[in-house]
């Protein structure tokens, strides 16, 4: 074997004769068997001194041209694993194997145990474990699907059914392309009370954003007894409350994907009820509202019993997938007004009070909003100052129409006065939530409707759409006889006063808005209503 030493020798001189190389393919020196190579060279003659010799120039070679002996030496592959390591996080390249995964469950599970909260994946992430560049790509297409198409391919492999049902991280990816895209529902209660109807449609945007038309693509029944209440959809999900069933409870369902929870009884508010029903005779008063936690991206619904005999307030709250009611030591700091208009916004819950739409002078100082923070499960206050609900001299009228609305994640109230020809008001909330101590302002916004309410237009509602600046207005006439002659649904732009017709078609004709109606914009959502693993 012919070895290319750094003094430049293609050849090697014995015995006064030149030596040519062998015609054999080269090999690679290997460190760590130096003293056999020595021996391959023919160095017949050579003296002891040129065998050593020709040992150090090949330890000179090996050095200079980093030919590695086999097996590094422990402080390398330290050197080289620290190198690894900072690339792997660097770059985001999760390794693989069990064994790491092991680790980030455990680390997960301490986090938890030091009471840091649930592990929170990014809203926007489609990165996970152990994901190759194919699966990263496939959770970016599915991201943008309808989950009637989602819910097919869970079928495909069973990597595809746990990102669909589980991962929390896709969950929420899915649901911001969805709330790009929000749809029209439409319920009402048919078959004599005992049945809800749901009707979706596919919103259309015309010029200036403007709804110009509902394509309806879905109708769906569901039974129901005929004293449930529908909660209003909040994030994917809503439910029924039976407040008039013996025993009375919620039960939480996705739309989207169908499911439903069994009926969640609340023990508290049945013994309050018996206890009412065995002192007065009457059933007490309650009121339940659906919520969402941006934070630990949970649903929870808020349970407000009031008992009359004696007369006092509990709260419970019960989160979505636990199936359990938790008393909550917190109540309302005021008299929320249990039938009246609620509305979600922004990971709060705001209510109306009592004597908010009562238009009397000794109940001037009386007038306020309460919050609930969905995540802390806290009680807040918030004042409504008197001249909101201000009269000019042609109204003498004590009650106020209250609606709550959400316009750009911000609270707004809309006061009607029950009288004929009168112009509503919209006033929008300014709230510091950050700051402590800080003074909520609130800001007059003038509207103009598409026709005059009053007389025998009935059952005014409004509904905001999320991410827009459209309002969807619903009402109806009725005829002396008492029935529907009349129902209309305008799209109203609250910025530049602009309103048109919204225009209805697709698989149904223009549905029937009576006063049970629920009419609003929905988005769907893959939220389970199971507990997550």
């Amino acid at each position: 074997m012919a070895f290319l030493s750094p003094l430049g020798l293609g050849a090697q001189l014995i015995g006064g004769r030149r030596l040519r190389r062998p015609h054999s393919k080269k090999k690679v020196v290997k460190g760590n068997n130096l003293s056999s190579n020595i021996s391959r060279f023919q160095t017949h003659g050579h003296s002891q001194k040129k065998k050593n010799e020709l040992e150090v120039d090949i330890k000179t070679a090996t050095s200079r041209f980093q030919l590695k002996p086999d097996g590094h030496s422990q402080k390398k592959k330290n050197e080289l694993e620290v190198d690894i390591k900072t690339a792997t996080s660097r770059f985001q390249l999760k390794p693989h194997g069990q064994k790491r995964k092991q680790q980030f469950q455990a680390e997960v599970k301490e986090k938890k145990g030091r009471g840091t909260g649930c592990f929170n994946f990014s809203s926007t992430s489609i990165f996970n474990f152990n994901d190759t560049q194919e699966d990263v790509i496939a959770r970016e297409i599915l991201s943008w699907l309808p989950v009637k198409c989602l819910i097919k391919f869970k079928s495909v492999c069973k990597y595809w059914c746990s990102v669909i049902e589980e991962d929390i991280g896709f969950i929420s990816l899915h649901l911001e392309r969805s709330i790009a895209r929000p749809c029209l529902l439409v319920s009402n209660l048919i078959d004599n009370r005992s049945k809800y109807e749901f009707r979706t449609a596919n919103l259309v945007f015309g010029d200036r954003r403007a709804i110009s038309k509902a394509k309806f693509h879905t109708i769906r029944d569901m039974e129901v007894a005929s004293s449930d209440l529908m909660l209003k959809p909040v994030v994917g999900l809503s439910g029924f409350f039976g407040e008039r069933r013996d025993y009375p409870g919620v039960c939480i369902f996705n739309l989207s994907t169908r499911k439903i929870t069994p009926w969640i009884v609340s023990n508290l508010l049945t013994d309050v009820r018996r206890e009412d029903l065995e002192a007065s005779n009457k059933i007490s008063m309650a009121t339940c509202t659906l919520g969402y936690d941006p934070i630990s991206k949970e649903h929870k619904v808020v349970g407000i019993w009031r008992s009359s005999q004696p007369s006092y307030v509990v709260c419970e709250v019960l989160t979505v997938g636990d199936n359990e009611w938790r008393r909550m030591d917190e109540v309302p700091p005021h008299d929320i007004e249990l039938h009246g208009p609620s509305v979600y916004i922004n990971g709060s819950i705001y209510y109306t009070t009592k004597f908010l739409g009562i238009f009397e002078a000794g109940e001037k100082e009386k007038k306020f909003i309460v919050g609930f923070d969905v995540g802390s499960e806290k009680f807040r206050a918030i004042r409504v100052p008197s001249y909101i609900f201000e009269q000019s001299e042609n109204y003498h009228s004590r009650f106020y129409h209250i609606m709550l609305l959400e316009l750009d994640g911000r609270l707004g109230l809309f006061s009607i006065l029950e009288k004929s020809g009168y112009t509503p008001k919209l006033w929008v909330l300014n709230e510091d939530r950050n700051r402590k101590n800080s003074r909520n302002s609130w800001t007059e916004v003038s509207i103009q409707l598409p026709y005059t309410l009053g007389g025998g237009r009935c059952d005014f509602a409004c509904d905001p759409v999320p991410g827009t600046d459209q309002l969807i207005l619903t009402s109806y006439l009725k005829t002396s006889g008492g029935k529907i002659s009349e129902s209309t649904c305008h799209s109203y732009n609250w910025k530049r006063k602009t309103f048109n017709a919204i225009d209805f078609s697709g698989i149904s004709s223009a549905p029937c808005f009576s006063s049970t109606s629920m009419v609003g914009s929905f988005f769907e959502s893959l939220f389970p209503i199971k507990k997550r693993r």
